[in-house]
């Protein structure tokens, strides 16, 4: 199986981290925050963020592997959901 250390993981959470923060000012200054995809973002991102956060901070066993790969696939796998808002963003912003 696929591995993923602790600094990886870290590295993927920041860059997710600054893409949310990001995305979530855009999406308030559009007044776009109640749209489904946007919530369906922020809650996805929200228990990703809270189940990064306790890896962080758990101690490292033999488990750690695994779960720093699966986390790292979960956040990979919510770039495709940023993209598509991002780019509903600027047609909306193009209509504006």
């Amino acid at each position: 199986m696929p591995i993923a250390s602790f600094e990886q993981v870290f590295e993927l959470y920041k860059n997710l981290d600054k893409q949310f923060f990001d995305l979530v000012a855009h999406t308030a200054h559009l007044g776009e925050d109640k749209h489904p995809l946007f919530i369906q973002i922020v809650e996805l991102t929200n228990g990703l963020k809270d189940r990064l956060v306790r890896f962080m901070a758990s101690e490292e066993n033999e488990d750690t592997p695994a779960i720093g790969f699966q986390l790292s696939e979960d956040i990979n796998a919510l770039m495709p959901l940023y993209r598509e808002w991002i780019s509903f963003l600027n047609k909306r912003m193009k209509v504006n």
